[in-house]
C-alpha cells in the first residue's frame, strides 16, 4: 500500500509541476535548471557517509559501470525517451498543438532527450536509492507498516513538483521506477532482509548520492556523463557484502 500511495503522490506532483512549467518563461526556466542542479549536488553531498569504505565505493562503481556500459542502459533510456516523445507528439498533433524544444541552444531532439534523461534519472535516484526507501519497503513488506513510505510520499510530492516544472515528462516517467523498484523491494522484503544490513543500506545510499552529484554536473552543463550506465552500481554493495569481499577489502 505504501508504494501505491508513493507512486500516486509523484504522479500528481509531476502533473502539477508540468502544468506550472508551461507558464515559466524560457529565461527563468534556465535559471531554475541551474538551481535544481545545485540542489541535486547538495542532496548528493548530504547523502555521503563516512561509514562507507572507499574501496567498497570504488568496487561498487567499477562493477556497476561495467554492467551498465555492457547493457548500454543510456541507449535504452534514449529509445524510451523517443517512444514517449512520439506518443506525446501524436497527442499534440491531435490537439492541434506543436511541441517545442525547452532549450534554444540545442537541436529539438537532443534537448528533449537531455531533459527527459536528466529528469528520469534525477527523480529515480532521488526517490529510489536512499535509506528511507529500503527501510520503508522492509517495514511495509514484513510488518505491514507503511508509515515510513507515507512520510516519503509527502516529501516526494514536493520534489516532484519542483523537478517536473523544469525537467518535464522524464520526472513523470520516473513514477514507474517508484512502482517497480519499491514494489519489488516490498514484495521481496522477507528474502532480501538478511542481505540488507545497516552497512549495505549505508553503502547503497552513498553510491546513489555519488550518482546524484554526477547528475548535478550534467544539469549544470559541466559534463556529459552517461549516469544511467552508472546506476547498476547502486545494487553492487549487496553483492560485495554478501560475497565477503567487503570484509576482505576493508581490512
Amino acid at each position: 500500500m505504501g508504494t501505491l500511495v508513493n507512486t500516486i503522490a509523484v504522479i500528481v506532483g509531476s502533473l502539477i509541476g508540468m502544468g506550472l512549467g508551461r507558464f515559466i518563461p524560457q529565461r527563468l526556466n534556465g535559471a531554475l535548471m541551474q538551481g535544481l542542479g545545485l540542489c541535486t549536488a547538495f542532496l548528493g553531498i548530504m547523502g555521503f557517509s563516512s561509514k562507507t569504505h572507499p574501496l567498497v565505493l570504488i568496487f561498487a562503481m567499477v562493477m556497476g559501470i561495467i554492467v551498465g556500459e555492457l547493457a548500454d542502459l543510456d541507449a535504452l533510456l534514449i529509445r524510451f525517451s523517443d517512444y514517449i516523445k512520439l506518443k506525446l507528439s501524436h497527442t499534440s498533433a491531435a490537439g492541434g498543438t506543436a511541441s517545442t524544444s525547452s532549450n534554444p541552444d540545442l537541436p529539438p531532439t537532443e534537448s528533449n532527450n537531455s531533459n527527459f534523461s536528466e529528469g528520469f534519472i534525477a527523480a529515480t535516484l532521488l526517490w529510489c536509492s536512499g535509506a528511507m526507501v529500503v527501510v520503508g519497503c522492509i517495514q511495509d513488506g514484513m510488518q505491514g507498516d507503511p508509515s515510513t513510505l507515507y512520510a516519503k510520499s509527502a516529501l516526494d510530492l514536493v520534489s516532484s513538483i519542483m523537478f517536473a516544472s523544469s525537467l518535464g515528462v522524464g520526472v513523470l516517467a520516473a513514477s514507474a521506477s517508484v512502482l517497480i523498484i519499491q514494489g519489488s523491494l516490498t514484495l521481496a522484503a522477507g528474502w532480501l532482509a538478511p542481505f540488507l544490513t545497516d552497512a549495505v543500506i549505508t553503502d547503497i545510499s552513498t553510491v546513489g548520492s555519488l550518482l546524484l552529484v554526477a547528475l548535478s554536473l550534467n544539469i549544470l552543463g559541466l559534463t556529459k556523463i552517461k549516469v544511467m550506465n552508472f546506476t547498476p552500481a547502486c545494487l553492487m554493495p549487496i553483492f560485495i557484502h554478501a560475497s565477503g569481499l567487503a570484509a576482505l577489502i576493508s581490512r
